[in-house]
């Protein structure tokens, strides 16, 4: 992908040092740390893993950045989007189909899907965006070869057409991936974007693109087996972030429409019955499942995504390859997961009719409290009440008991007292002046 900058060679054919390499050297401690941080920071780290690089011995430094500055030289995102735009120029279908299964087309995606997956995050972003936009670049380019295949009415290489192959000639097309695959480009496209994924720019940018995720669920309606299970695997851990699982059924949505399905998933529950099918695929499958049905916040939601499972024969299936020697100890835990966090409609229902039954003996009760509350706040008043008139009678009482204490007899009685009569005045003396005679 370009030339390498580690060693030149002089006018007389001898080797010599590069410049880069001479700089590093020359570098001094603080120059050192800062372009190691530079490349730490370029990779994209969690936290707590950059800040254990960072404690990285300075030899240990000193040799990572000389290697950097030895890497060959990385081809601009242009260099690979030019090549898919090659394609799309055709004058016809055929001649398109044909340019996109050419080494040249294939070797292109292969080296994007390397320097999405090896190249620091600065590339990443020069890809994701403008003038590049590599993003929309390759859900184009795979819209583009969807159509091609539908144009051309390949057959052959759709995985839907997998259960007839099997009927009718005995041999099943999954699982297959060669050079000379008509999915070969599409399944390369797919890696691309794991690899695209595998940053948190590059998955930010995938989960804001409804089409991307539509792009990404259609080609499994075109690639093999191993494009399928790494397609699932994407979809799954897009299940799993905030938002992700809407942006998934929607996706499912639009496929189960392009493609003509009466229930969702069917061609997927399709493929996983498929008794050719490898146990890889079927663990992947079975865990993609378990995240579509139970990572829904919605209870009804999960109930009705469970029921098109068991309307497509899954629950049926299920309990026959519990039964089957072959079947792994990997596999059966991802069964085991699906039944035990399986909602039961039947005990549900029971609990709900339980539940309405305990609410009304639990509102009749609520009833009769209130009344009873009513009764008891009415008694208390009556109590308080005769209580008060009882204490004014106790102190009326009292006052007038200190008062006849005080104050001799009753002194309750305000009617003035009768005053005693006047003594009779003494007997007259016989023979004192003044007697009658």
């Amino acid at each position: 992908m370009g030339n390498s900058t580690g060693n030149l060679r002089d006018n007389g054919g001898n080797k010599k040092r590069s410049n880069s390499s001479d700089h590093v050297e020359l570098m001094s401690i603080e120059e050192l740390d800062q372009k190691f941080l530079e490349i730490v920071e370029a990779m994209d780290l969690p936290m707590e893993k950059k800040n254990a690089i960072l404690q990285t011995p300075e030899q240990k430094k000193l040799q990572l950045v000389r290697e950097s500055s030895r890497r060959r030289r990385q081809l601009p995102p242009s260099e690979y989007l030019d090549k898919l735009r090659v394609v799309m120029e055709s004058d016809t279908p055929k001649k398109a189909r044909k340019k996109a299964l050419e080494n040249v087309t294939i070797q292109a995606l292969q080296g994007l899907e390397i320097s999405l997956r090896t190249n620091h995050i600065g590339w990443v972003q020069e890809f994701l965006c403008e003038p590049n936009q590599g993003l929309k670049e390759l859900v184009v380019y795979l819209d583009f070869r969807y159509g091609i295949e539908l144009h051309l009415d390949i057959k052959k290489v759709r995985r839907a057409n997998s259960m007839d192959s099997i009927l009718t000639n005995g041999v099943s097309t999954m699982g297959s991936l060669t050079m000379e695959d008509p999915s070969t480009d599409i399944h390369v496209c797919v890696l691309c974007f794991r690899a695209l994924m595998n940053n948190s720019h590059g998955f930010s940018a995938v989960m804001k693109d409804s089409d991307a995720i539509t792009c990404m669920a259609l080609s499994m309606f075109y690639g093999n087996e191993k494009t399928v299970i790494t397609v699932i695997e994407l979809l799954a851990a897009a299940c799993l972030v905030r938002g992700g699982h809407v942006k998934i059924m929607e996706a499912v949505d639009k496929f189960k429409l392009k493609n003509g399905e009466q229930h969702r998933f069917e061609k997927l529950v399709q493929f996983f019955k498929d008794p050719s099918s490898t146990l890889e695929f079927q663990i992947a499958c079975m865990n993609f499942i378990n995240v579509i049905v139970h990572s829904s916040e919605d209870m009804n939601f999960r109930v009705h995504l469970q029921y098109e499972f068991t309307l497509l024969g899954l629950d049926d299936h299920l309990e026959y390859l519990k039964t089957t020697s072959f079947s792994a100890s990997s596999l059966l835990s991802q069964i085991s997961a699906y039944e035990q966090n399986r909602v039961d409609v039947a005990v549900l229902v029971e609990e709900s009719q339980t539940k309405a039954a305990a609410l009304e003996e639990v509102e009749r009760m609520q009833q009769e409290f209130e009344q009873l509350q009513d009764r008891h706040q009415v008694a208390e008043f009556e109590s308080l009440k005769r209580i008060a008139d009882l204490e004014k009678q106790i102190a009326e009482l009292k006052r007038a008991s200190r008062g006849g204490q005080t104050n001799g007899p009753d002194r309750s009685d305000t009617t003035s007292p009768v005053s005693p009569p006047p003594p009779p005045p003494p007997p007259a003396i016989p023979g004192s002046a003044g007697s009658p005679a």
